[in-house]
């Protein structure tokens, strides 16, 4: 099931560049360069395996601080599990960065390939200037989702403790 919405995301994403690319909606040559993606997704993958780094380093803490939070073992559990949740989506976030420059690398390399192939067929090049403006979109939501994860658990971390509070 999580492949399907994944791919149903995708195919949106592919949609909407391809529509973008075709009707010239933008100017779009800057984000389907390989150079510049190559560039682009390599820094965030340095900056997605720091926040990965950091968000991995408090896991213990935020089980402890869970541990605390709340009192019946139900809710333990179920937060623990969410926790694992976000865990297996912030590797899914990583690997998709990494898939997407391993792509943009297939396709700088394989650029003479398809040149020669868009010659007979126009739409080659949109297509692939498409699929990289889609790697270029869903790698700033993973980005996004990977910060906003940061985050919450750095405000959930920075509460004071309900258990504390109410024994005073």
């Amino acid at each position: 099931m999580k492949i399907v919405k994944l791919l149903i995301v995708f195919i949106v994403v592919f949609l909407f560049s391809f529509t973008t690319i075709h009707y010239e909606l933008i100017d779009y040559d800057f984000f389907v360069e390989t150079e510049f993606l190559f560039t682009f997704l390599s820094v965030f993958i340095g900056f997605a395996i720091t926040i990965y780094t950091y968000i991995t380093s408090i896991f213990d803490r935020v089980k402890h601080k869970i541990k605390i939070t709340y009192s019946t073992e139900t809710d333990i559990s179920n937060k623990i599990q969410i926790l694992v949740n976000v865990h297996s989506e912030i590797r899914d976030d990583i690997n998709f960065v990494i898939v997407g420059l391993i792509s943009t690398i297939a396709f700088a390399l394989s650029n003479t390939l398809i040149e020669r192939i868009a010659c007979d067929w126009y739409y080659v090049m949109e297509i692939k200037h498409s699929i990289l403006l889609s790697i270029f979109i869903l790698s700033i939501v993973a980005i996004w989702d990977l910060i906003k994860v940061a985050f919450i658990f750095s405000d959930f971390l920075a509460q004071p403790d309900k258990k504390k509070n109410e024994e005073k």
